[in-house]
């Protein structure tokens, strides 16, 4: 087991920046999602992802990339990631992206919930007055009669519960695995479980320039936000 110094202002900073592409890429996903089925979206946020990691990193870290310690864990966070990926892109369809942003944020309070009795680390009582408040603010975004639609609620609800999962298991994981691996195999599982389902939903669309970019864009940013992450 790999035992690295811990640096709790350096994780916010990465953690903050990270959460910044994943908005860029929400926003992309949002974007998108209005001229492509969700599934179409999702495996060209993959592929492009996986391609790059194969561009820009196999030639450096191709041992690193590949060498994973506990593979069952590893493709189990993968599938978590899926998941995510999946109800997010739903749940986009059908809200408005603060709203959805804001219910999805749900995940580090699940988090934070389950940290003691899974990860077995304390949390103060500034600790759960955050996450008290994180709730309360959840709640009032998703309020019955807010006018938001149902199922999208419960995509961007289930979309949270598939993150604090794949939270959790990256935290269990950085112990043993490198980043670059994790990574990696993260880009793998979606290219595979999408990339099936490229054939069924394309609709024989021509992507424009602008759908071009930001296909481009929402794979790099997902890749190098989890990278920070």
């Amino acid at each position: 087991i790999m035992n690295r110094p811990q640096h709790p202002f350096t994780g916010v900073l990465l953690a903050a920046a990270a959460l910044l592409l994943f908005a860029f890429m929400d926003a992309c996903t949002k974007y998108l999602t209005a001229l492509y089925p969700v599934p179409i979206v999702v495996a060209m946020r993959y592929l492009i992802h996986l391609g790059l990691m194969i561009v820009l990193v196999a030639p450096f870290h191709s041992k690193t990339m590949l060498q994973i310690n506990r593979k069952k864990l590893v493709w189990l966070r993968g599938l978590c990631l899926v998941l995510v990926s999946l109800f997010m892109g739903l749940a986009l369809q059908r809200m408005p992206l603060p709203e959805t942003t804001a219910i999805v944020f749900s995940a580090p309070l699940i988090v934070a919930v389950l940290a003691a009795p899974v990860l077995q680390e304390k949390i103060g009582a500034l600790g759960w007055l955050a996450v008290l408040m994180g709730f309360t603010g959840v709640v009032i975004v998703a309020r019955p009669g807010s006018g938001l639609d149902s199922w999208g609620i419960v995509f961007a609800f289930l979309a949270a519960a598939s993150g604090a999962t794949y939270q959790m298991m990256s935290r269990v994981l950085a112990k043993t695995e490198n980043a670059s691996a994790m990574l990696f195999y993260g880009a793998l599982i979606g290219s595979i479980i999408f990339g099936l389902t490229f054939p069924i939903f394309w609709q024989g669309t021509t992507p424009t320039s602008l759908d071009i970019s930001l296909f481009l864009f929402m794979g790099a940013a997902g890749g190098f936000g989890h990278y920070l992450f």
